[in-house]
Formats: C-alpha cells, sequence, structure tokens
C-alpha cells in the first residue's frame, strides 16, 4: 500500500521495546529475579510442584530455579521463553549433532554480550543483549526483508546511536518498576 501510494521509505518503531525495556521478555526475566530475590528458600521447594498450565508461569518457575540455585548466568533466563532451553535438547536434536554441539556451549555467545555490555545493572546487560540478538539477528533482517519485497526502505529512527546512548543512561527504576515497565501503567 505504501509503494502503491508513492511512499518509497517508511520508518520502522523497531527497537523502542529493547531500548527501554518494554519487551515481555525483559518483564519475565524482572518477575523471574524479583521472586527468586525475596524467596530465594521457597523458590526451591515451589519449583517441585507442577506450576498452573500457563506458559509463562513455567517459564517464570524455570528461571526461578535457575536464579535461585545459582546454576545459570544472569543472561540465561532471557533464553527460557526459547526452544533453546525450554524443550530437553534430545527431543530436539539428533545424538551426533548434540556431541558435536553440545548444549552446554550454546549460550557462549549470549553470554559474552551480556558480559561486554558497558552497563550498571543487569537490566542493562540484558536490554544490551536483546539488541545484540533479538533485533540484530532476527527483527531487522524481518523488517529490511519484508520491505524489500514490498520494493521500499525501511529505516529504524529509534535505533539511533544518540537515543541508544541515552536509553543505556536512563536509571532502570525509571524503565522498570517491579513487574511492569514504566509505559505498562500509562493510560492511553
Amino acid at each position: 500500500m505504501a509503494r502503491e501510494s508513492g511512499v518509497t521509505t517508511l520508518l520502522a518503531g523497531d527497537g523502542g521495546d529493547e531500548l527501554f525495556a518494554a519487551t515481555s521478555v525483559t518483564r519475565l526475566t524482572n518477575v523471574s529475579r524479583c521472586i527468586s530475590t525475596s524467596r530465594r528458600g521457597s523458590a526451591r521447594a515451589s519449583s517441585s510442584r507442577s506450576p498452573p498450565c500457563s506458559r509463562k508461569m513455567r517459564v517464570v518457575s524455570v528461571c526461578l530455579v535457575a536464579t535461585s540455585t545459582g546454576e545459570h548466568s544472569s543472561a540465561t533466563p532471557y533464553f527460557f521463553l526459547h526452544l533453546l532451553l525450554s524443550t530437553p535438547p534430545e527431543e530436539v536434536f539428533e545424538p551426533d549433532l548434540l556431541s558435536a554441539v553440545p548444549p552446554e556451549t550454546w549460550l557462549n555467545v549470549a553470554e559474552e554480550h551480556f558480559g561486554s555490555a558497558v552497563a550498571e545493572d543487569d537490566l542493562n546487560r540484558l536490554l544490551y543483549l536483546d539488541v545484540k540478538m533479538t533485533l540484530a539477528d532476527n527483527d531487522l533482517r524481518k523488517v529490511l526483508g519484508t520491505a524489500e519485497i514490498a520494493g521500499v526502505r525501511a529505516r529504524f529512527p529509534l535505533l539511533d546511536y544518540k537515543l541508544a546512548e541515552l536509553s543505556g543512561c536512563v536509571p532502570t527504576e525509571l524503565k522498570m518498576r517491579g513487574f511492569e515497565n514504566d509505559s505498562s501503567s500509562k493510560k492511553p
């Protein structure tokens, strides 16, 4: 429709969620951190019970176990929403692949991004990881590919480096409070 109307360049909103903590992955990770920090002892006990059928509750339960037991790094809960860690590898991959690429190496790149983020707290490290992996490896490719097929260009004003730098300076308590990001509490 844009091309047919003579529009050759579209502005995409990608980046805002990742820079200012509006993604559901960040929200769920924050939920798991808040709960596990306040209930380290009860997290282990409650994780052995079957959680309600909600997928989000299963994810939070797995994150609670990972965070409370110290079994995983801070970047790992980010991936519990993905097939990568939410399903036993042997149910998805052949043994030959698993021996060539062992599951314990799957998060090496993510851990490197998380560890190399110039940030003072884990939320900003997770947002950096989101920018490096979700945006760069997934979202931007889809938007650019779709735009190209449609015969238009896509530009990403929210990914301007000055705005990205500014988002890194915004205190995390202004991005997310408890279980909700700041934008979720505003009424239209």
